[in-house]
């Protein structure tokens, strides 16, 4: 072992406990070193001996600059980094998510860059964060057709005044895709981005950058399901087999897999020679889809 190499004790107990059976398999050396190799340990070896040269381990991650709301994606580093070999793919994956997570709440010109020190033990990564200025929802303005425009305005205008925080902007678009999903409305397009706050104020009190939440609304066509020739089966049920709900659009990969749940369910209920096929009535704003069976 070089000198100034730190191993710890415990893994130095363990090769000499096993050592006799591992150098059953083989090549004592050659196996040895491999194991210390994949564990982190830069290795070589001199005849019958294995130099431990140094460790490739993060064994410490420090964090300057990152914001407290944050303090969940911080333990997911630490995870992510500690007792792992040091690499780029390791430090770019971990660049990845915090910069993801540092944009999502806000942060959308944050950087993160590393600094690394070797130890005798093994390195120490500091993670330094420039957040860059907190965006925040000076105004949202919605674009959408003039039945839906109130609608869409009601579920994004709690964001007004807050940081940008993408978790929330995305409860806002499931809530007003639900809502239309209810009332029938399939492949809803729900777009949205971040433009800069132009209007001149005197003065502002919150710190960081305006912006405004530009909010772009389709709400794709109403469709009526019909059940043409169903006697047997409630009309409820044949609705929940369909699956246009939880894809939130209608296609023909759809229609298929509908019409195949509702053809399975009628032949494991007492039908087994039902048939059923499936048609799409297209109009200007609203859609017919007719299932018959027979």
């Amino acid at each position: 072992m070089s000198k100034g190499v730190l191993v710890e004790k415990e893994l130095v107990n363990q090769i000499n406990q096993q050592v006799e059976r591992i150098c059953r398999l083989g090549d004592c050396v050659s196996i040895t070193s491999s194991l210390l190799k994949a564990m982190g340990y830069k290795v070589r070896s001199e005849g019958e001996k294995i130099v431990i040269e140094g460790c490739e381990l993060v064994k410490r991650v420090a964090f300057e600059g990152l914001p407290a709301e944050l303090s969940g994606t911080e333990k997911t580093v630490r995870f992510l980094l500690e007792g792992k070999p040091l690499s780029s793919e390791l430090l770019e994956s971990a660049k990845q998510l915090l910069t993801l997570n540092l944009r999502s709440q806000g942060y959308r010109e944050a950087e993160v860059t590393f600094d690394t020190r070797k130890k005798p033990e093994g390195y120490t990564v500091t993670v330094k964060v420039a957040t860059g200025p907190l965006f925040y929802i000076e105004k949202v303005q919605v674009v959408a057709p003039g039945g839906f425009k109130k609608t869409a305005v009601e579920k994004f205008k709690p964001l007004k005044g807050a940081p940008f925080n993408l978790r929330k902007l995305k409860e806002a678009v499931e809530r007003l895709e639900g809502e239309l999903l209810d009332e029938g409305y399939y492949n809803v397009s729900v777009v949205y981005s971040l433009v800069p706050f132009e209007e001149k104020t005197a003065f502002r009190l919150r710190p960081g950058k305006p912006v405004t939440l530009f909010i772009k609304l389709k709400p794709g066509k109403k469709y009526t399901l019909v059940f043409k020739g169903n006697r047997h089966i409630a009309t409820e049920k044949l609705t929940s087999l369909v699956t246009f709900r939880q894809a939130k659009s209608v296609d023909e990969f759809e229609l298929e897999n509908s019409k195949n749940n509702i053809l399975n369910y009628y032949k494991n209920n007492g039908f087994p020679f039902a048939t059923v096929n499936g048609t799409i009535k297209e109009g200007n704003s609203h859609a017919e889809v007719v299932f018959s069976i027979d």
